[in-house]
């Protein structure tokens, strides 16, 4: 084999070996962009799983079976006042609303095809009175806004989430 023939198999080694690099690295970054799709996939689930529990317990007090006003409440006046909003956690009454469940902080880790994953996600929850017109007030009203924002390092964003809440 003479020279000239070794160059050229040296150089479509090299070819052959950058175009495999360029294959995994292809791969290697729909793998990780599949990952972080199905972390943000998780996420979102997580923040309406979050709704849906807020929604069991909106407020202080609830309605009877017959949705009427248990007899002694006096609506708005016996909810939790707009200054006290996330003062009561550890409320050993038994009785919770949303605006007990703010600042919320999950570490949780997910598994993606036998890889283990740690989030470090925040939920945060932020709980205000709302009027009619869902602007927040400082007086307690029949309506709560409820903000949810989450970070992560594995999202390129701050995903959002807002609930209004009634009473009714």
């Amino acid at each position: 084999m003479g020279k000239s023939e070794l160059l050229i198999l040296a150089a479509a080694i090299v070819v052959f070996s950058m175009f495999t690099l360029s294959l995994t690295e292809m791969q290697l970054n729909v793998t990780q962009r599949n990952v972080e799709e199905k972390i943000e996939y998780y996420m979102v689930n997580e923040a309406k799983s979050f709704l849906e529990k807020l929604e069991i317990q909106k407020f202080d007090h609830i309605l009877n079976d017959d949705n009427s006003v248990p007899v002694g409440v006096t609506v708005p006046d016996d909810f939790t006042p707009y200054d006290s909003l996330h003062s009561e956690l550890g409320d050993t009454t038994g009785i919770f609303d949303i605006d007990d469940f703010a600042g919320i902080h999950n570490d949780l880790s997910i598994t993606i095809n036998d890889s283990t994953y740690w989030q470090n996600y925040r939920i945060k929850c932020d709980v205000n009175y709302v009027d009619a017109n869902l602007d927040t007030v400082h007086q307690t009203t029949l309506r709560k806004k409820v903000d949810i924002e989450i970070t992560s390092a594995y999202l390129d964003n701050t995903l959002r989430f807002s609930r209004v809440f009634t009473f009714y």
